[in-house]
């Protein structure tokens, strides 16, 4: 048969043939290439769903600040999620990015958590609600807080007080890097940025499982500070209460007068035992 009587190739096979050649054709990824929104989005999640504990917390000790602690927790989280979803990390980290992450990350976090105090109306100018934000993040033990404040609080505002020191002690940059393994290299500078010290000791070849470890000490430690405290016979809000400060070191108590309002050698020493430990290189423990 010659090549003129040959049948031709019908539309479905000439389709079919064209796909074969036609390369695939990769859709671009929307996102925007940002380490530090995409921090900032991360913190923002992890800080939101610690108001949203809190509130939990208030509805408990039947408080009067849950809808408060609800509404910034739930508004904390959407402005994070909504910024985690259109960025990414990008692989190479210069040092000047990493530094601007951990800054600006640390910044805004801390206007977020100045507003429950301001929703639920216990400090009545941004000043004061930033300062006691920002003391609690730093772990620097100042307050702006009166014995008044102590009394009226619901005991949702008390918890996320202590919350922020917690969250500071260990740094949620370093958990967002727990959560983050693609990371590789850059997720260390991001923890030594953060924390100095020995807290950026690697523990684990991988820089997420160093943070994981890290973390996962820090819950056992506060797990165990609040169950000794628990021992001593004071109450389970300030058992907590009093851990969350114990592993951060951070200085802040659900009571006016402290650790002095227990009048309780046992709790002394159990605060003097947490601190000590809370003071020392995880890296070690």
């Amino acid at each position: 048969m010659s090549n003129g009587d040959r049948p031709r190739p019908g539309l479905a096979e000439r389709a079919r043939a064209r796909r074969r050649v036609q390369p695939e054709v990769i859709p671009r990824s929307r996102k925007v290439g940002s380490v530090t929104f995409h921090m900032v989005g991360l913190s923002l999640l992890f800080v939101g769903g610690g108001m949203l504990v809190s509130a939990l917390v208030d509805v408990i000790e039947r408080g009067h600040a849950a809808v408060d602690l609800l509404a910034s927790g739930l508004l904390a989280m959407a402005l994070g999620e909504t910024l985690r979803r259109s960025t990414s990390v990008p692989r190479d980290l210069p040092p000047r990015a990493v530094f601007v992450a951990v800054t600006v990350s640390w910044v805004l976090v801390s206007f977020a958590g100045a507003v429950p105090y301001l929703f639920a109306g216990r400090l009545s100018t941004v000043p004061a609600a930033l300062f006691e934000s920002i003391s609690g993040f730093t772990c620097s033990g100042s307050s702006v807080f009166t014995a008044a404040d102590f009394e009226q609080a619901s005991p949702g505002i008390l918890f996320w007080r202590q919350l922020t020191q917690w969250f500071g002690g260990m740094g949620i940059i370093v958990l967002a890097v727990a959560v983050l393994p693609f990371l590789g290299v850059g997720g260390l500078e991001l923890i030594k940025a953060e924390a100095p010290g020995p807290t950026s000791d690697r523990l684990a070849p991988r820089v997420s499982e160093t943070a994981k470890r890290l973390w996962l000490v820090y819950l056992v430690f506060t797990a165990a500070s609040a169950l000794a405290l628990l021992a001593t016979g004071i109450g389970w809000f300030d058992s907590v209460g009093l851990s969350l400060a114990l592993v951060s070191t951070g200085g802040f108590a659900p009571e006016a007068a402290s650790i002095g309002a227990y009048d309780s050698v046992a709790v002394e020493l159990v605060v003097i035992i947490g601190m000590v430990i809370g003071g020392s290189s995880f890296a070690l423990l």
